[in-house]
């Protein structure tokens, strides 16, 4: 009955607004890619909380706002926002030790007409959470479970159909990597980047992979509605070194504060009693 209420639910979300980056997918791909310091990312979590998987969706809403204003496409209108499809980690905290995964997809409204990258950041936190204590992932992640009980073509059909009753203008998926070199037949695995897939309707998906302390971006983009996916991916770059300054900036000042509080008084030490002289000592 969860499982079905759930799935209910996500097929009720509301339909994503056309966008420049949506319209009819042709057979021609564009690719970059990209790449960033986990530490950054890091960085970025301790000083505002959240999640890995908040920081990247930040970046890629400050990342497309900026693409949106480089296309003279104002953000801020709302015939402009943008939902990413987004497969998230639904574990708690008595799950950590479980084995395999338990993914869920999350429709997040990103973003794009909020300005400033701190608060971009602390609406996606909201958003994720909002959705997560819902349960509206529920539903999608039957969809990814329907693998293990159905054959491979109807487990896609099904996916598809149920994908078509929902909107979103891309799919933005992050993929935690291992943090320790891989190799194949002795040869070691120097970097990878992640390739995601176009739904019908779609130019753009970002995928991102983390490796050996890196973050790796991959862009695909339609090759003809989207021609210029290189401006994409700078443009996120550019929204991540916001999000970067901010934390630093965050980082001094709570340490300026620290250093400015008054320190507690320190009690002043306690001098040992000498002990009188003897009278036979006095005599000597």
């Amino acid at each position: 009955a969860a499982t079905a209420s759930g799935l209910a639910a996500t097929a009720e979300t509301i339909r994503a607004p056309r966008s420049i980056i949506n319209g009819r997918t042709g057979s021609m791909r564009s690719y970059t890619f990209s790449r960033f310091p986990l530490q950054d990312f890091k960085l970025v979590k301790d000083a505002f909380g959240g999640t890995i998987n908040d920081v990247v969706l930040a970046a890629v809403s400050g990342g497309l706002r900026q693409y949106l204003l480089a296309h003279d496409e104002d953000p801020d209108e709302p015939e402009n926002a943008l939902q990413a499809l987004c497969p998230v980690s639904i574990r708690d905290e008595t799950e950590r030790t479980a084995l395999g995964n338990r993914l869920a997809l999350l429709l997040v409204k990103l973003p794009i007409d909020e300005p400033n990258a701190e608060e971009r950041l602390a609406r996606v936190r909201q958003t994720v959470d909002r959705l997560k204590a819902r349960r509206q992932a529920v539903g999608a992640d039957f969809l990814l479970k329907l693998a293990g009980f159905a054959p491979s073509t109807l487990h896609a059909m099904v996916a598809r159909a149920s994908l078509r009753q929902i909107g979103f203008n891309m799919v933005v998926t992050n993929v935690p990597g291992p943090q320790f070199p891989l190799y194949f037949r002795g040869a070691r695995l120097v970097e990878a980047f992640p390739v995601a897939f176009l739904y019908e309707g779609q130019y753009a998906a970002i995928a991102i992979f983390s490796y050996m302390g890196w973050l790796n971006f991959g862009y695909l983009a339609d090759a003809h509605g989207l021609p210029d996916v290189q401006v994409l991916a700078k443009s996120v770059e550019k929204s991540f070194k916001d999000l970067v300054r901010a934390a630093k900036r965050h980082e001094a000042f709570t340490a300026e504060v620290e250093s400015a509080a008054p320190k507690p008084a320190s009690k002043p030490a306690r001098t040992a009693a000498r002990r009188p002289a003897s009278a036979g000592a006095r005599r000597r």
